[in-house]
């Protein structure tokens, strides 16, 4: 049995249903038409790029999934600029995290370990400069 389209109108939603499940290309659509988010789908999870858009076509969320986790990784945008950069193992937030400001600059740099702060911890100017710096274990900054 071959994958056969379904496009489902009044949710505004484009999908493959093989076997009684998603799979394939998954496309949901603003109410002016536009995509609001696409992502792929192999038997009814989500699986590979993720993306989110806002009514205007700008990018809001751009992520990885396998088999419905987050991972790898995750980038959220605000009127296309992007506004933080996390990565994700299985679900859980592992590695460097960044928010930026307006201007594309970096807001703070800090990490995780298994969804906890863990690691560096950095604040900067809307110019660059670094203002504070510390520490976090298990959650805990340690100021230096």
């Amino acid at each position: 049995m071959s994958c056969k389209k379904v496009i489902i109108r009044r949710k505004r939603i484009k999908l493959l249903i093989k076997y009684g499940k998603h799979c394939g290309e998954y496309i949901g659509y603003h109410e002016n038409g536009g995509i609001k988010y696409k992502c792929y789908c192999i038997n009814n999870k989500t699986n590979g790029e993720y993306k989110w858009y806002d009514e205007n076509g700008n990018i809001k969320l751009n992520c990885y999934v396998i088999n419905g986790k987050h991972d790898g990784e995750y980038n959220y945008y605000q009127n296309g600029l992007i506004t933080s950069s996390s990565y994700f193992i299985r679900d859980k937030k592992n590695g460097p995290n960044i928010d930026y400001y307006q201007n594309g600059n970096i807001d703070k740099k800090y990490y995780y370990i298994d969804d906890i702060f863990n690691g560096e911890y950095i604040e900067y100017d809307k110019t660059g400069n670094m203002r504070y710096k510390c520490y976090c274990i298990n959650n805990a900054h340690i100021i230096i």
